[in-house]
């Protein structure tokens, strides 16, 4: 078995050493304290200069909440236009409504602006009321993967409904395990689940920066 290894990173800096450490993918944010935003355009453009692995874009206006009013919705689907300019592969986005369901207006006008790209539902799902209709929801959306924990506080503590999911999805969508993923855990996981990637921070936090460890993506990527 030989997992994806997605390593979410922020900025150039923490790019250079995931790419460096043996990364399979990045997903580009800023804002790692307050779990990820939109990165800079030009941060994205710089990446994609340093590497020919894909980076999916986070695409996250705010860390308010994950229901956005219309004039917020537009604005998101500007950045969409001008992070695949600057070459993002895909994005990472999660939109909800009031009652905790998927806001299928927007993933589906998300979905139109970025064919051929890869269309990530981020750990939004997590929040979901009933996660069993929303991935169908997603999978009829035409939405490429879900990074979730299973809707718990950690994909460890969320394995079993990990595992269901992917039961579920009979590979019609790719369900991506992250949170509190470390080598100590990383094999439970895909064992337990039946997943064949993982997602990321793997973080050593230095004087209020979230950097990954490169020590701990090295030991994930010779375990396998």
């Amino acid at each position: 078995m030989h997992p994806l290894i997605e390593v979410c990173v922020e900025g150039i800096e923490g790019a250079k050493i995931a790419i460096n450490a043996g990364a399979d993918r990045l997903e580009l944010n800023s804002s790692l304290y307050l779990d990820g935003l939109t990165p800079a355009f030009e941060d994205l453009r710089a990446v994609k200069q340093l590497t020919t692995i894909p980076v999916i874009a986070m695409l996250r206006p705010h860390a308010n909440s994950f229901v956005y009013d219309r004039e917020t919705q537009l604005s998101m689907l500007r950045d969409l236009e001008r992070l695949l300019a600057s070459g993002a592969d895909g994005v990472a986005v999660g939109g909800l409504t009031q009652l905790g369901e998927i806001d299928i207006m927007l993933m589906t006008e998300l979905r139109k602006h970025s064919t051929n790209k890869f269309l990530v539902m981020h750990r939004a799902f997590d929040q979901l009321c009933e996660q069993a209709s929303g991935l169908e929801q997603l999978i009829d959306l035409g939405i490429d993967r879900v990074l979730t924990s299973g809707g718990a506080r950690t994909a460890e503590a969320g394995m079993e409904q990990l595992r269901r999911l992917v039961f579920q999805s009979r590979g019609r969508i790719e369900i991506l395990p992250g949170a509190g993923i470390r080598p100590n855990n990383a094999m439970a996981i895909l064992q337990t689940t039946g997943c064949n990637q993982l997602h990321g921070t793997f973080k050593q936090v230095l004087t209020g920066r979230v950097l990954p460890d490169p020590l701990a993506i090295a030991e994930l990527k010779l375990m396998f």
